[in-house]
C-alpha cells in the first residue's frame, strides 16, 4: 500500500510537468494528462502516434506511463468549453438553462446538461456549438454538497 501511494504521489508531482510539455511542445497532438490512483501510472492522450512526444514525456516521467489516442487537442476541447461557459447566460436569457458542463479527454465531447431539454433547444445548441457536444436533459439542479 504504501508503494502505491508513494508512486501515486510520484505521478500526481509529474502531472503539472507532464501538462505543460504537452500545452506548449506538443499543442498539435496533445489532449491530456491523468494519473491513476491505483498504480500510479500517468495516461496520456494524444490525438496521433508520436514519437518525439513520448520521448519527451519520458525525459520528465520516469514510472509507467499509458498512451491512448484521444479524437481531439486539449486546445480543442478548452476552446469549445470556453464557448459554453461564455454563452451560458445569454442562452439563460433566451430559454435555454445549462446545468452543468465539462469535457471528456477520452470522446473529446463536451456534455452539456440542460434544464427540461427539448428537440427545440437541442436544435439550437447543436447549431450553436456544433456536433462535439452530448446533450442530456436535467430536471433539476443538483443538490449541493453539504
Amino acid at each position: 500500500m504504501v508503494l502505491m501511494m508513494d508512486a501515486f504521489r510520484k505521478s500526481l508531482a509529474a502531472l503539472p510537468l507532464v501538462e505543460q510539455l504537452g500545452q506548449t511542445e506538443f499543442a498539435g497532438v496533445f489532449a491530456g494528462v491523468q494519473s491513476s490512483v491505483v498504480c500510479g501510472a500517468l495516461a496520456i492522450y494524444l490525438t496521433e502516434q508520436n514519437f518525439d512526444a513520448r520521448k519527451a514525456f519520458r525525459a520528465v516521467f520516469s514510472g509507467p506511463i499509458q498512451y491512448f489516442i484521444a479524437p481531439r487537442t486539449q486546445i480543442q476541447r478548452d476552446r469549445l468549453h470556453l464557448e459554453v461557459t461564455a454563452q451560458a447566460g445569454s442562452l439563460r436569457e433566451r430559454g435555454i438553462e445549462l446545468v452543468e458542463w465539462g469535457n471528456d479527454i477520452r470522446t473529446g465531447v463536451e456534455s452539456i446538461g440542460v434544464l427540461n431539454l427539448n428537440r427545440e433547444k437541442h436544435d439550437q445548441l447543436v447549431g450553436l456549438f456544433g456536433p462535439w457536444i452530448e446533450l442530456h436533459n436535467m430536471t433539476s439542479y443538483p443538490m449541493a454538497a453539504i
